[in-house]
This record gives C-alpha cells, sequence and structure tokens, in this order.
C-alpha cells in the first residue's frame, strides 16, 4: 500500500459515520490529495500539510455534526425546524396561573394529509388535534365545555361524547345524554338506555319509544304516539318529585 493508502484507511478507521459517508470521504481524500500532487507537491509534503490521520478524522467528524446543526435527542435543529414548519400555532400572551387564555394549535394541511404527530393544545380556550381546556375544542377534546370527534367533560358534543352533565353525540354518555345511541340518568336517541329513557328502541325504568321496555313503559308502535302532557304524567310515575321540582321551576 502507498503512504496515501495508509493514510486515508487511517482517517476512515477513525471516523464513526455511514458507509455511503465513507465511501465519499474517501473519494474526497484521494481525489484531493490527487490534485495536489499533481500541482507539483510531493506526496509526503502533502501528506504532512494535512495532519496526523487523527486531526483529520477530527476535523471530518466537526463537519458532520456541524452540518447536521446541534444534536437534540437524535434530532438536528434542522429536524425540529421542520417538525414546527408542519404545525399552526397560536398562543395568547395572557395567562391565567401560567395557562395560556387562548392556545390554537394543529397540523397544517398537506392536500387530504395532515403530516407529524397529533397537535396537542391546551388552554382555558383550546382549540387544536387534541385540545385540553376549560372550553375545548378538536379533534379529541377534554375540558369544561367540549366539542369535537371525540370528546369528554362537563357538557360534551361530538361524534363520541362522554359528558358529566350533559352530552350530545353519535355515541353519547351522561347525565342528560342525546345521541343516536344514547346511556345516562336520562336518555333519548335511536337507542336510549337510561332510568328515563326516550328513543326508537327505550329501555329504561321509565321508557317511551317505538319499542319500549321498562317498568313504566309506553310503546307507541302498539298504543300510539303521546303528546307532552302525557309524556309529562307518565314521567311523573316514575319521578315524581323531579317532575314536581321542574313543574315549579322550568316547565
Amino acid at each position: 500500500m502507498s503512504k496515501t493508502d495508509v493514510y486515508v484507511e487511517e482517517v476512515i478507521r477513525l471516523l464513526h459515520a455511514d458507509p455511503v459517508t465513507l465511501s465519499r470521504i474517501r473519494s474526497d481524500l484521494y481525489a484531493s490529495i490527487a490534485e495536489r500532487t499533481a500541482g507539483g507537491e510531493s506526496e509526503e509534503r502533502v501528506l504532512a500539510g494535512m495532519g496526523s490521520p487523527a486531526e483529520m478524522a477530527e476535523e471530518f467528524m466537526a463537519g458532520l455534526y456541524s452540518g447536521m446543526g446541534e444534536m437534540r435527542g437524535g434530532h438536528s435543529e434542522r429536524d425540529e425546524e421542520a417538525e414546527r414548519s408542519r404545525y399552526y400555532e397560536f398562543r395568547s400572551r395572557t395567562t391565567v396561573k401560567g395557562i395560556p387564555l387562548v392556545h390554537i394549535k394543529h397540523r397544517r394541511n398537506r392536500g387530504f394529509v395532515r403530516p407529524g404527530k397529533p397537535a396537542v393544545a391546551k388552554g382555558i380556550v383550546a382549540i387544536g388535534d387534541i385540545a385540553i381546556g376549560y372550553v375545548a375544542i378538536g379533534g379529541v377534546a377534554i375540558g369544561g365545555v367540549t366539542a369535537g370527534g371525540i370528546t369528554a367533560g362537563l357538557l360534551s358534543l361530538g361524534g363520541i361524547v362522554v359528558g358529566l352533565a350533559a352530552a350530545c353525540g353519535g355515541v353519547a354518555v351522561g347525565a342528560v345524554a342525546v345521541g343516536g345511541i344514547a346511556c345516562g340518568i336520562f336518555a333519548i336517541g335511536g337507542l336510549a338506555v337510561g332510568m328515563g329513557a326516550i328513543g326508537g328502541y327505550a329501555v329504561g325504568h321509565v321508557a317511551i319509544g317505538d319499542k319500549a321496555v321498562g317498568e313504566i313503559a309506553h310503546s307507541t308502535a302498539e298504543k300510539g304516539s303521546l303528546n307532552w302532557a302525557e309524556s309529562k304524567e307518565l314521567f311523573r310515575q316514575g319521578f315524581p318529585r323531579l317532575v314536581n321540582w321542574l313543574d315549579k321551576w322550568l316547565i
């Protein structure tokens, strides 16, 4: 092996890089040495001017990492910048105990595709792919008053919904639940299950529906429909105190 071969292979041995990068560096070294010797310099002078193999390897490694940027958890600053560009974010300057008054964050559309991890918004009012707040709107929303695809909160509206007080959605679970499928203390829906239930198929202590199953049940398919006053009296049989209270304050 020539002195150039020995030098180049020693540099390559000291590098920590993938095979493609090592092959490129090897080619660059040979090309640089060949160019300088072709200009009239001796091989010994060229190699001496390049420094020791260890110094050359250190220089290459520094160049590799500076090109990649500051490494953070395996991701470069360029990677992080590309990641940030995938999202739109607004965070209000006004905060309440460190929580932004309004936080909006969502992935930017790329046609029909939304690349990247779901964006999480956290604030008093939160809007995002995943939203967590007193008022939360998002694909997944968690909080006090919520709206979205999948939601959980005190008052919830969405596709699949869990509401501590009230829920309205395709599938709704809550104290008062309204939906295609509704389950709650009081439920209204295509399929309604609750202490009091009204729906196409109703199951409950008091049940009113096309098909009704319960201790106090009225099947509209068999017995005909009920007006508001008749329905209220049917519920009064099952929940006299509640209906009397509603009569006094609301109805």
